[in-house]
């Protein structure tokens, strides 16, 4: 008897021990985080990181104008990840390039894109891929100002490339459901240093519109015509400019004054479950499509807003960062 209490003894501690031991880390599927050193990018991370747990190893590799094709390999044979993730464009597009110095007949881990302005098109040639669009839906955005106005937003102008076309007319649809007409301005791209202030007057002056909608479009918001167009174009506006960028609401020059963005930290806990999914589904992306963001993060000039909007009494309870 006392012999079987103490075999028992050792087996439950036995049992015991294996339950509170960590997995043998050999075991743990990894992902490669690829990533630009920004603000933003380590908020995704931090959300991330808190969601996969011990359950995932992640392995981070910063990502800067320097990096190239070749140490794209180096971080893939050190890692020899089950999963990478790409946050940003131009990781997007080294990836693309890594993908393509492999061969036809190589195999890819599924790739997670993130973070980077319009995915959808951003993606194509990525071989495997999902991932989370960056663009909040127009709506949304115009439903986020409307709800802290005391004044109508029935129209909102903007100026988009040509190679937006679908993009602006889903846009377009979806703010119709809600009553705004979307007051649109097509640049051609070979056209648009020479034409972009003109437009921009235009639409400001000669429409009817209560709001702009900037695009977060790399090529119309590039530091030039910043400099050159947007901001004297924009140097007597009174109406709310809607921005995807919190950077571009800033209290040095008039340009955005709200803004409506995914909220970083939240993409990271987004992503993570995502990842989950493809595990689950033996890391195959199969015919999953790409994600909306789940939550937003809502910006506000506060000077501005005060001087130039009819703020509501609670208006700035519904703002998350505000701009003074």
């Amino acid at each position: 008897m006392n012999r079987f209490i103490k075999t028992s003894a050792q087996l439950l501690a036995f049992a015991g021990l294996l339950l509170s031991s960590p997995a043998n880390a050999e075991d743990i599927d990894k992902v490669l985080v690829l990533m630009p050193n920004s603000a933003g990018a380590q908020s995704a991370l931090v959300g991330l990181q808190e969601e996969v747990g011990e359950d995932l190893t992640l392995l981070t590799e910063y990502v800067t104008s320097d990096t190239s094709v070749e140490d794209m390999k180096s971080f893939f044979e050190k890692s020899s990840p089950s999963a990478v993730i790409l946050m940003n464009n131009p990781t997007v597009t080294l990836y693309k390039k890594y993908q393509e110095s492999l061969g036809a007949d190589a195999k890819h881990p599924p790739a997670l894109m993130m973070m980077a302005s319009f995915l959808r098109q951003t993606s194509k040639g990525v071989i495997n891929g999902t991932g989370i669009n960056y663009e909040i839906a127009a709506i949304t955005c115009f439903v986020s100002l409307r709800n802290i106005l005391n004044q109508p937003i029935r129209k909102v102008g903007v100026i988009y490339r040509d190679a937006f076309d679908d993009f602006i007319s889903e846009q377009k649809a979806m703010a119709a459901q809600e009553k705004i007409e979307l007051v649109t301005r097509r640049i051609s791209t070979k056209n648009v240093k020479s034409s972009l202030k003109k437009t921009i007057k235009s639409l400001v002056n000669g429409d009817d519109v209560d709001a702009l909608w900037i695009l977060n479009d790399n090529v119309l918001l590039n530091k030039a015509l910043l400099v050159k167009s947007w901001l004297p174009a924009l140097k007597r506006n009174e109406k709310p400019v809607l921005v995807n960028v919190q950077s571009l609401v800033s209290p040095k020059f008039r340009f955005g004054s709200f803004a409506v963005l995914p909220d970083h930290t939240a993409l990271g806990v987004q992503a993570a479950n995502l990842l989950f999914e493809l595990q689950e589904n033996d890391w195959q992306v199969g015919d999953k499509d790409l994600e909306e963001p789940v939550a937003v993060e809502k910006v506000l000039l506060v000077p501005f807003a005060k001087k130039h909007m009819e703020l509501k009494e609670n208006a700035l309870d519904q703002i998350d960062v505000q701009v003074e």
